[in-house]
């Protein structure tokens, strides 16, 4: 991959509509911004990285006023939008030495860019080379905890590192739900095993089988989904 530009924009609160005939790699240093990328739109903040890929149209719009370091470059083996939060720095890091090279412009200084713009996609991938890697695990993550009442979601979604709103776009792209849908339908789905069982368990227990903490809220959730209260739907599906 060849490096092109490294530029740091700052105290900007907006960009029109635009696109580029080439990658573009963005971290926001300073404030917020709801940024726009292929019409979907997302909450961009400090610490957040993005990857745009060619020919795809972006913007940014903010009441206030935002910074962020922008690299540009080619020859990239990837294949999508990608959004994630650098936790730990490092992306930072290196993009900040990546805009370093390119300002001194000392000898071999195109080299050296493009072999720290390796190491950071490096540091990426796997699953930002197969960019609904991270998919497929959090689906195995949620069929794994159905029945766990004290599973946290939302705190799973961002131990993940990528951007939650990124995360769910995906999600929602390959499965046609969202992640906490997707968690409700399982657990639904289990609620109407267990209903029919032989052994006819009691409400409140197949309640917290199936990882609702208040059988109340359950019933209520399980009639939305079925169009049956959880008795209903026994009596009228369980074994004559």
């Amino acid at each position: 991959m060849n490096v092109l530009l490294s530029v740091i924009n700052a105290d900007v609160s907006h960009s029109m509509k635009h696109d580029h005939a080439c990658w573009e790699l963005v971290y926001r240093l300073t404030g917020n911004s709801d940024t726009t990328i292929n019409n979907t739109t997302y909450r961009i903040s400090k610490g957040d990285f993005y990857i745009v890929p060619p020919f795809i149209p972006h913007k940014d719009f903010s009441q206030e006023q935002f910074s962020d370091l922008v690299v540009r470059l080619d020859g990239v083996l990837f294949t999508d939008t990608l959004i994630l939060h650098d936790y730990d720095g490092f992306i930072q890091s290196i993009l900040q030495m990546i805009n370093y090279v390119m300002s001194k412009k000392d000898i071999n200084y195109t080299a050296v860019a493009n072999s720290l713009a390796d190491a950071l996609f490096q540091h990426l991938s796997p699953d930002s080379l197969v960019p609904n890697n991270f998919v497929h695990k959090l689906k195995n993550v949620i069929f794994e905890n159905v029945g766990n009442p004290n599973f946290d979601l939302t705190k799973e979604i961002k131990n993940m590192n990528y951007h939650p709103d990124y995360i769910r776009r995906r999600f929602k792209s390959e499965t046609t739900k969202t992640p906490l849908s997707y968690l409700v339908d399982l657990r639904i789905d289990r609620a109407k095993q267990l209903l029919v069982m032989p052994s006819y368990e009691s409400i409140e227990i197949i309640s917290a089988k199936c990882g609702f903490r208040d059988s109340f809220y359950f019933s209520t959730c399980f009639k939305k989904h079925t169009g049956l209260s959880p008795l209903q739907y026994r009596k009228t599906n369980g074994k004559k």
